[in-house]
């Protein structure tokens, strides 16, 4: 293919850009040591998440909560890793320095819990792991991204994803087993352990060229404005984000909603609630693995979209599945819910699952596409709508499971989010060339942004 024809083309499918020579990433040390940080990072945010997950009924039960109460703590570390970004984006400090910080905050939270596992402690805990986390996972997503050639983007976030959610295995085992022997005081004492491990991470494996772009950047004196103002330039960006504010609201409900579901009316024990967790866990990393292949193999576009919208009737089988048990009890309609919540969180999110890789590729490419290189205020954008998804989702089951039950909460949501689905593809049909045209769209001309800086 001649080299105009390789302008002509689209970045959002590799295949047809034979002129970028494929790199392993992780055939480069640099890269190698950027993934474990970027993965250890998002490993411990994936644990503090879901290691109070399969034991929040019980913990629950203890200190006397309402659903409402449960849906405050989950959102607690959403809450406070959007502070975390908006105090991120009104510093000028470096990527390493927040990244140090980041891993700080990693200790600090989970030891408070440890040193008092009462309901406001637990919360205001949480809400420091979240601030902390908000820089830490922003500056490494934002620098494996700039470093990443196109056609390496999609398996490096799978892998990344892969590993960081192998976080998911370890909070249901310490939330769930230790739970049992210590209560939530050993649980994160173990995980204040971990965030101890992480600063020697943090603080010893980069060495200070690996943020050198970044430094560069905030070097040049443009402000906050100026960096974040290009993104609104089309409404690519803000469908991308709608996609993902929906896929978060889902794990938001789902952490709240499954558990308890389980634990009243199938009366599973916490071990049951534990192992099921772990297995569904499993189901993920192998879906983060496939749909960052299928991204770089294939169309980012059709691997994104068919994962969101195969989501979306399989939520809808989860719900039937709920409601036919409620009429009946049986063992059958019992595996039944089981292996639609599975497929329903194997799917996973625009972080990971089979939709993880293929989103995050296309994300980072519409920005390189836009010609800017500032990843630190995409992931600001991308994670905070992440942060605030999973809080409308914790907020809004525990405002609605107890009075419409598990089936009607996560049915209604799941044609919300088929509806919006088609809604996002219809705003975007003009910024990117469908599957066989050839003719230039939006998305594909020279554009020119200088007026930004």
């Amino acid at each position: 293919m001649s080299s105009a024809s390789a302008n002509e083309t689209t970045p959002l499918n590799p295949q047809e850009d034979p002129e970028e020579e494929y790199v392993d990433p992780l055939g480069d040390k640099e890269m190698y040591r950027l993934i474990i940080a970027c993965s250890y990072s998002w490993f411990m945010w994936n644990l503090m998440y879901t290691t109070v997950v399969p034991m929040l009924p019980f913990y629950a039960l203890h200190y006397g909560l309402t659903t409402l109460h449960m849906g405050l703590i989950l959102a607690s570390l959403q809450i406070g890793f959007l502070a975390g970004v908006v105090c991120m984006n009104a510093s000028r400090l470096g990527p390493k320095t927040l990244i140090h910080f980041g891993g700080i905050c990693y200790v600090v939270g989970p030891a408070l819990i440890a040193y008092d596992p009462g309901l406001y402690t637990l919360c205001l805990g949480r809400f420091i792991e979240g601030f902390g986390a908000a820089p830490l996972v922003i500056s490494h997503d934002s620098t494996l991204a700039r470093k990443l050639k196109p056609n390496q983007k999609g398996r490096a976030f799978g892998i990344k994803g892969a590993i960081g959610t192998s976080g998911l295995f370890f909070g249901p085992i310490v939330g769930g087993f230790l739970f049992q022997i210590g209560g939530l005081r050993l649980p994160m004492i173990i995980i204040t352990v971990l965030g101890i491990l992480g600063l020697f991470i943090y603080f010893g494996l980069l060495p200070d060229d690996t943020f050198i772009e970044r430094n560069e950047v905030l070097a040049e004196g443009s402000t906050v404005a100026q960096r974040f103002r290009h993104f609104f330039s089309n409404q690519l960006l803000i469908v991308l984000m709608c996609i993902q504010m929906m896929t978060f609201m889902l794990i938001g409900i789902l952490f709240l909603a499954v558990p308890d579901f389980l634990y009243s009316y199938w009366n599973l024990g916490i071990i049951t609630l534990t192992l099921m967790w772990l297995i569904w866990d499993v189901m993920k990393v192998l879906g983060s693995i496939l749909g960052g292949w299928c991204a770089d193999m294939g169309n980012a576009w059709i691997t994104t979209f068919g994962g969101l919208i195969l989501q979306s009737f399989v939520m809808m089988l989860s719900s039937d599945a709920a409601n036919a048990a409620f009429e009946s009890k049986a063992q059958w309609k019992f595996w039944w819910f089981i292996i639609a919540v599975g497929i329903t969180l194997s799917l996973g999110t625009t972080v990971d699952g089979f939709i993880g890789g293929p989103f995050v590729k296309l994300m980072t490419e519409v920005e390189r596409r836009l010609g800017k290189v500032c990843y630190e205020e995409l992931f600001s954008i991308s994670c905070s709508v992440v942060a605030c998804g999973e809080a409308v989702g914790n907020l809004y089951c525990g405002f609605l499971y107890s009075s419409m039950g598990f089936g009607m909460t996560l049915y209604s949501f799941a044609w919300f989010q088929l509806v919006g689905l088609l809604i996002c593809g219809y705003c975007v049909q003009g910024l990117i060339r469908p599957l066989f045209e050839k003719e230039k769209k939006e998305l594909d001309a020279d554009r020119d942004f200088s007026n930004f800086y």
